[in-house]
């Protein structure tokens, strides 16, 4: 296993270098100039070219590139163009806000897709399938920006009207006073079930067909010959089994939430990895755009490895699968 990972760990390597110079020549060709970002207000003659000197932007294009991620290695991340605060710190707060989001709505969307998989698959073309399918193409169906505003108006103006309750049943916008695990679960709650839908909708199916041609399998009927009840040979056979393109699913779409939860942070007006990329983008700060971004790259790496891993550990033939004769 160990050797199994340690291959897998030197293969990601090429791909966040290869992922870093693409973001580098991405950014640095939107044609903003840092330096210029940099001394907007300043009233100095001289400060464009001061800047440009102690950012490096004289010097050749693959000098700045090692320069910048000599510096991401170091943990000098430099400090934003526009607020002058340390960009480490800057992300660093942006992933504590955005991490509790992403991985509740994981938990949340994993167990209710799971069981909304094993209702489908135990009775393929039933009533209950046939009535889950079409909510999960329904889920996949809705904008999430129009979801995210229809929870809102639902949840903090006509739901509070029609129970006659006196302010909204869940906090849509982050409360700085609030304090405690409640406070927290209600401002979570409302982004939480709008970054769900579509992660539900998703996985449920994937997972439905897969349980479905696993229960089909040689050993789950040997199981049930063996007079197993139906509910222990599905959850414990049949679900096992059909788990393992499953992991990668999850773990992809984990990684890529990090950095994809721009519209759901801006619907509820969270802070967070979405939020600081739209002021980075709107106030052409490079010195936070490109961290931002490669931050975002190794969430993905990260967990396309921990799928691998996860993988492997569910299906031992994985480990052996790979360059062994090498």
């Amino acid at each position: 296993m160990g050797r199994y990972v340690l291959r897998r760990v030197l293969v990601s390597i090429p791909v966040l270098v290869l992922a870093s110079v693409l973001v580098f020549v991405v950014v640095r060709s939107f044609g903003v100039d840092p330096a210029r970002v940099r001394c907007e207000t300043s009233r100095d003659a001289g400060c464009l070219e001061r800047v440009r000197a102690q950012l490096g932007l004289d010097r050749p294009l693959a000098v700045q590139y090692l320069d910048e991620m000599r510096g991401v290695v170091t943990g000098d991340w430099g400090r934003s163009l526009r607020s002058d605060r340390s960009v480490a710190e800057l992300i660093g707060d942006a992933l504590a806000a955005t991490a509790p989001l992403v991985g509740w709505a994981m938990v949340v969307s994993l167990v209710l897709a799971v069981v909304i998989a094993v209702s489908g698959a135990r009775r393929p073309g039933s009533t209950r399938d046939h009535a889950f399918g079409a909510l999960a193409i329904a889920g996949l169906a809705l904008p999430t920006f129009w979801f995210g505003l229809l929870a809102i108006q639902l949840f903090t103006y006509d739901l509070p009207r029609w129970l006659g309750i006196d302010g909204p049943v869940l906090y849509s916008v982050p409360d700085p006073t609030g304090r405690g695990p409640v406070a927290a679960a209600r401002e979570l709650a409302l982004p939480v079930l709008v970054l769900s839908v579509q992660l539900v909708a998703g996985w449920s199916r994937y997972q439905r067909a897969a349980l479905i041609e696993e229960l089909q399998a040689d050993h789950v009927r040997t199981a049930r010959a063996k007079g197993l009840r139906e509910r222990r040979v599905v959850w414990k056979h049949g679900l096992r089994g059909s788990s393992t393109a499953m992991v990668t699913v999850v773990a992809l779409d984990a990684g890529a939430l990090i950095g994809g939860v721009v519209i759901t942070e801006r619907v509820f007006s969270r802070p967070g990895m979405g939020t600081l990329l739209v002021s980075s983008v709107s106030d052409g700060d490079t010195a936070v755009l490109i961290p931002w971004l490669l931050v975002a790259g190794a969430a993905v790496v990260l967990a396309n490895l921990i799928a691998d891993v996860a993988y492997a550990l569910l299906d031992p033939r994985v480990r052996i699968a790979g360059p062994r004769s090498a």
